[in-house]
């Protein structure tokens, strides 16, 4: 117990040391991971399908600013289009619209085009591609 006094002793002396220590607790309190997709929210399939093609397709080069849609095949069966759960899960990819920075050039649009037919087994019909201006100004 004495220890522990002497401790807190020489601590008063450095009243830093308590600052440094109270952020570095506070710190330990912040959320790590990725800022756009939060934990807390329930993702539908088709948005979490949306996400991670914008995150794919960003990693080309020459590829920025992605904006991505994603669309799900009918569910015949009820004549309805149900969200959610495994119902959604279930569907297949009927389409998917890429827009980004670099999407103006044939060559990107291509390597993008090949990427996402092999990923999702889509034909070359199934997918439109397009360019978005660069907010860059040379």
């Amino acid at each position: 117990m004495r220890e522990l006094g002497k401790l807190f002793g020489r601590i008063r002396g450095m009243p830093w040391l308590l600052a440094v220590a109270a952020v570095g607790f506070l710190l330990l309190l912040m959320p790590i991971g990725d800022p756009d997709v939060r934990e807390d929210e329930d993702l539908s399939y088709s948005e979490t399908l949306e996400h991670r093609i914008a995150q794919m397709t960003e990693t080309l080069p020459g590829v920025d600013d992605v904006s991505v849609m994603v669309t799900l095949e009918q569910d015949r069966g009820r004549g309805v289009s149900v969200y959610g759960g495994d119902a959604e899960e279930n569907r297949r990819i009927s389409g998917i619209a890429v827009s980004c920075i670099g999407g103006g050039d044939a060559r990107i649009r291509l390597e993008i085009l090949h990427m996402l037919c092999a990923v999702f087994d889509l034909s070359a019909d199934r997918v439109w591609i397009g360019g978005k201006d660069s907010p860059y100004i040379p």
